[in-house]
């Protein structure tokens, strides 16, 4: 009994010494791939343990229960999953490495390798055979490395990745800590630099998805402050124009929302901002002057594209229809533009009676078809918008039914 009991002792304790020199020596700690110059990291954690009902009852209704099983085999084996760019990530995928983290089943899975892809020199390329359609042909590299699996669709981009000094002031990791969303899967976005981010105070931002039960919720938070940030604080105590909201609306609401919009758009440049400057230029009106006339709200009817604003003063406004030889009433586009005392309207628009109650520091709320968003969204899609601020930043989300969730499921998978 002694020999076995020793024998056992001895078994567990090489275990205990294999399993701590894989995870404290040979293995590198996660943070290690957070490198100089990277501006976007997807990251998506836990996978291997995350609820996917609503995947696989899409995949079973369209008739793909066996690529569901390959799928839910090998999620299993995964622990964490990095995407990192050096830009905007984006759907070539040219510049972009994926990090894998099996964790401990990496010992296992590395013999396993070649079960896919086919060895060349130091790196493995993915088999003809394995190729998804989405790649169109493009090779795809991929390279073990200290317990993890590097993935890129070219050798030279998986080296430059990982001879990069890593990142030394950690904004990226800093976001991960601080944000509250993507439990799902986020991306972390480093936007300090970018013009039109830097003047509204915004120096990072997480998107971020998270799922509770069989409903999706797509959250952007922005971090910062400044004037920007500040004039979203401000919100009415009294939401006269509350009773529009509902049903295929968007409110929108600020004590200084005319001045939310003119930082917003200070820093663009388009054609039909230069033209409108312009012509009402010569007016001696700007596009501030406009917006310092908006009282508190906004409510637009994203279906039958009519919209309400109503106005501090008229002054501004009948100076513009005055310009035009008008004097409350004229065609802009396709709409009829119509100053109604002190509100200013295209179409009609009645109250939804849809008892909106609007949460306090909410800057925007919507009720939205998602089918009006991509065509891809069937007609009982739907998705709830809202705009919050307080002292972190800016946290926008849209909460998706359960049909624009199925949705969803089944285009990213078809």
């Amino acid at each position: 009994m002694k020999v076995i009991k020793g024998l056992i002792i001895l078994i567990l304790a090489v275990v205990a010494v294999f399993f701590l020199s894989f995870n404290f020596i040979y293995r590198v700690d996660s943070s290690t791939f957070f490198k100089e110059g990277i501006k976007q990291v997807y990251v998506n954690r836990g996978i291997n343990k995350h609820d996917y009902t609503f995947i696989e009852k899409g995949m079973e209704e369209s008739g793909r229960e066996e690529l569901w099983k390959d799928i839910d085999l090998g999620r299993k084996a995964l622990k964490d999953v990095y995407l990192f760019s050096f830009d905007m990530i984006d759907n070539t995928f040219s510049e972009e490495v994926m990090v894998v983290d099996t964790g401990i089943a990496y010992l296992g899975i590395k013999p396993k390798v070649t079960d896919y892809f086919d060895r060349r020199g130091e790196f493995y390329v993915l088999k003809e055979e394995r190729k998804p359609r989405e790649l169109a042909g493009a090779d795809v590299y991929l390279k073990a490395y200290r317990g993890y699996f590097i993935a890129a669709l070219s050798t030279d981009v998986i080296d430059r990745f990982l001879e990069a000094p890593k990142a030394k002031e950690g904004r990226l990791q800093d976001l991960d800590k601080k944000s509250k969303v993507g439990s799902f899967g986020k991306v972390l976005m480093d936007l300090k630099g970018d013009l039109l981010f830097d003047a509204m105070g915004v120096n990072g931002g997480v998107a971020g998805v998270d799922l509770k039960g069989e409903r999706l919720t797509v959250s952007n938070e922005l971090f910062g402050g400044g004037e920007f940030m500040d004039s979203l604080k401000e919100q009415p105590e009294e939401r006269r124009y509350e009773k529009f909201a509902g049903k295929d609306r968007l409110y929108i609401s600020g004590n200084n929302i005319g001045g939310t919009l003119a930082i917003a758009l200070k820093n663009m440049n388009s054609n039909e901002l230069n033209a409108f400057n312009m012509v009402f230029g010569m007016l001696g009106v700007t596009l501030e002057d406009i917006f310092n006339q908006i009282d508190g709200e906004i409510v637009v009817d994203v279906k039958s594209n009519s919209w309400m604003i109503p106005l501090k003063d008229t002054k501004t406004i009948r100076k513009i229809f005055g310009f035009f030889g008008q004097k409350d009433r004229m065609l802009y586009g396709n709409s009829e533009v119509v100053l109604d005392g002190k509100v200013l309207r295209a179409g009609s628009m009645e109250e939804t009676g849809d008892g909106v109650k609007v949460e306090k520091g909410t800057f925007i709320y919507g009720d939205l078809p998602m089918n009006l968003v991509d065509r891809a969204f069937g007609e009982d899609s739907r998705g709830k918008l809202t705009g919050k601020v307080s002292a972190r930043g800016i946290l926008l989300e849209l909460e998706l039914n359960e049909e624009a969730t199925r949705d969803i499921a089944y285009e990213a998978l078809r």
